[in-house]
């Protein structure tokens, strides 16, 4: 079974709430109230830096 869930924040919200500091959108990706498992999302990563 696969687990659905509500993505409507936006990028902005995103690097506000996890004070990134390196950001590059390159796409809009409009809200959705039905994810799947395969569907793109945005993430966060925290990276070690080099």
């Amino acid at each position: 079974m696969c687990g659905r869930y509500v993505s409507t924040r936006r990028p902005q919200d995103l690097v506000q709430l996890f004070h990134v500091t390196d950001w590059c959108a390159e796409e809009t990706l409009a809200p959705n109230w039905n994810v799947a498992p395969t569907d793109d999302v945005w993430a966060v990563l925290e990276r070690v830096p080099r």
